[in-house]
């Protein structure tokens, strides 16, 4: 698990992820992620159930091609290409990151990217 004082290099470990291009199948909801979200997600911040919420509630958005995830320490928001927000949604655990600070990440067709593997 992320400290709060190992947060600034997390974020650094993050922006400087370097993927191969390799793609995960999340079974269900069936999405994809790439490697560079496995890493952040499962292997950082060790919230791996924090890539089904996140695409059962993509799935019920109105717009769904592109779609930014914003994830802050209490809550996701959801926002569709032009930055309106679409959906926030309250977080059953919290996220070790800084109250302020958040994580970006994007969902494209049935993609879920880390912003620097775009």
């Amino acid at each position: 698990m992320v400290e709060y004082g190992k947060e600034t290099e997390v974020r650094k470990k993050i922006e400087q992820f370097q993927s191969t291009g390799a793609l995960y199948r999340h079974p269900f909801p069936e999405f994809y992620y790439t490697e560079g979200v496995k890493y952040a997600l499962k292997e950082l911040f060790r919230r791996q159930g924090l890539l089904s919420d996140i695409a059962r509630e993509i799935f019920h958005l109105p717009e769904n091609n592109f779609v930014l995830i914003k994830i802050c320490a209490s809550h996701v928001e959801f926002s569709n290409r032009n930055g309106n927000v679409l959906q926030v949604k309250e977080t059953k655990n919290s996220i070790p990151l800084i109250p302020g600070t958040s994580l970006c990440l994007y969902w494209i067709g049935r993609t879920l990217l880390l912003p620097t593997e775009y």
